[in-house]
Parts: structure tokens; sequence; C-alpha cells
């Protein structure tokens, strides 16, 4: 993806034009570290948080938002920052995440399953009872 095609995705999410095969774990990703790499860390949780859960409304799905998915990600995201140059092209940086960290189990190093999906993970933040992200 190019820097173009990553303001687009963002774009396109925001407005609620971006198509339901598109709405990848991929492109969940990259938007999230867009909106961590623009925001501080409060500001990009909750225009994720929001973001996520205009977009699953437009698309008639009132349960797909995940909390504690949501905040695992952002804070490995901005760990993943922490040793990089923001300043670089967020295609750069985006083709590191989804490198490093984009595997859609990447967050079960942290969490057991049961835990994650459980309905009390769904609704608020749960810790990771694995280990801690890092």
């Amino acid at each position: 993806m190019t820097d173009d095609d990553i303001d687009s995705l963002v774009a396109r999410f925001e407005d609620g034009t971006l198509p339901g095969a598109e709405w990848t774990h991929g492109a969940h990703l990259v938007v999230a570290l867009w909106y961590v790499r623009q925001h501080d860390r409060d500001e990009a949780t909750a225009r994720i948080r929001d973001g996520i859960r205009e977009y699953n409304r437009r698309a008639g799905n009132h349960t797909g938002y995940h909390e504690t998915i949501t905040l695992a990600w952002v804070e490995v995201i901005d760990r993943f920052l922490a040793g990089r140059d923001r300043r670089a092209p967020i295609s750069v940086l985006a083709a590191g995440l989804l490198d490093r960290c984009g595997r859609s189990d990447y967050l079960l190093q942290f969490y057991s399953k049961d835990r994650l999906f459980s309905a009390e993970a769904r609704a608020g933040w749960l810790p990771p009872d694995l280990r801690a992200i890092g």
C-alpha cells in the first residue's frame, strides 16, 4: 500500500464507503496505525473506537465491536511506534507493523482464547492473562 492508498482507506472508513470485503484484519490495523500516528493515544483510541462502532452501525452490525481487542491493538501499535520514527512514511510503518504483528492470532500470545473472546472482554477492557503486551 502507498501513502495515498492508506489515506484513501482511512477516508473511506470514516465516510462509510469502504466495502465490507475491504474491512479486513489488516485494514483494521492500518487504520488504527494511522490514528495512533496522527493523534495522542487517548484521542486516537476514541477515534478508533467511535469509528469502528459507526462503521459497524452503518453495515448493520450491532455486535461486532470488541473493546479489549481494540484497546490491546492500540497498545501493540503504540509500542510498535515507540521504537520507530513516526515521521516515516505511513506506508513504511504499515508494512513493518503488518510484517511484525499482523497475524490475526497475534493477541493470543497475551490472552487465552477464553478470556479474549469472552462477553466481558467484548464489553470492556480486560488485561492480558498470559503475559503483558510488550
